[in-house]
């Protein structure tokens, strides 16, 4: 364990990110808890209140005011937004990473970042779909209640709920 944490210190939290994320597709295990978990300070609560996404005139906006650190909360954000703004239950990974590239945020692998936010604990979404049999398959996600409360978390956090 100490040369994993050796090996892994000196880098940022998107390397460490792929990393981990690799390891644990390879051996086929899901982390206890995510990298997103540490990332709320302790006693940061949603925003009073129930801040609709829609307040967000946006994805830019929103994007903005939540002011994402890692991958996996790019992808968080953009996700439950495209949800909220198509009425659908779920919403494709491509499409995530679609919109983010608009914004000039695209990530490097989307389905890893995904994986990140699945592993977490409450699950921050979960895969509703796959199309396909390989890795390449496409596959559907819906954001949980726990999503969205970690999405109020990081406006709370950022300053950026509505005034």
């Amino acid at each position: 364990m100490r040369h994993v944490a050796q090996a892994l210190d000196p880098l940022d939290d998107d390397a460490r990110m792929r990393i981990v994320g690799w390891a644990s597709a390879r051996y086929r295990v899901a982390p206890r808890s995510s990298p997103t978990t540490n990332l709320i300070p302790l006693g940061v609560t949603a925003a009073s209140g129930d801040e609709a996404v829609s307040d967000y005139e946006n994805l830019a906006v929103l994007f903005d005011a939540a002011d994402p650190q890692t991958e996996a909360e790019k992808v968080l954000i953009a996700a439950h937004w495209l949800q909220k703004q198509s009425g659908a239950p779920n919403i494709e990974a491509a499409a995530v990473n679609r919109e983010l590239k608009h914004l000039g945020h695209a990530v490097r692998n989307v389905t890893m970042a995904f994986n990140v936010l699945l592993g977490d604990r409450p699950a921050l979404v979960v895969q509703m779909a796959k199309s396909g049999n390989t890795k390449q398959a496409r596959k559907k996600y819906m954001v949980t209640r726990a999503g969205e409360k970690y999405l109020q978390q990081m406006l709370a956090r950022a300053g950026g709920g509505n005034e």
